[in-house]
């Protein structure tokens, strides 16, 4: 039987370590990335907890900007700076028919609700993971500057 999200949050807030005894293999998607593209991603975490930690990411951006979406590629810098994950390895073709997908658009609306209680699992903190995501910003509204000539 599935958990549902609130309970998913619950089991990541009675555990002192999220961290799995084996690797799993994820891959990242958005439903609105025009390329469609997947961002491989190895993790030493099952794929309700591995949903939590991407949300979690998502909602510390939020909270720093709302206006910006972040992307596969953000997420996964965060994933492997902060959170012991990979996006560097070799696996095979058969090894990726067993990828599990997270579409960040569909996580986000999934957890949406459970913003706080996502927040408030103390074993997703990462000291200086803020700064990082506020490099994401603003290299994003730099960008969006030089593209529209807006200041």
């Amino acid at each position: 039987m599935k958990m549902t999200a609130k309970q998913v949050v619950e089991m990541a807030k009675d555990k002192n370590e999220l961290k799995d005894d084996k690797f799993n293999l994820f891959y990242l998607t958005h439903t609105y990335d025009e390329k469609q593209s997947k961002v491989w991603v190895k993790a030493p975490y099952n794929a309700e907890t591995f949903e939590v930690i991407c949300a979690y990411i998502q909602y510390e951006c939020f909270e720093l900007e709302d206006g910006y979406g972040m992307g596969q590629e953000d997420v996964l810098k965060v994933l492997e700076k902060f959170y012991g994950c990979s996006g560097t390895f070799s696996v095979s073709k058969e090894e990726k028919k067993s990828g599990i997908k997270i579409d960040l658009y569909e996580n986000w609306e999934i957890y949406c609700g459970l913003a706080n209680d996502i927040q408030n699992i103390k074993t997703l903190k990462r000291e200086g993971m803020n700064d990082l995501l506020s490099e994401f910003v603003e290299e994003f509204y730099v960008k969006r500057i030089k593209v529209t000539g807006m200041n």
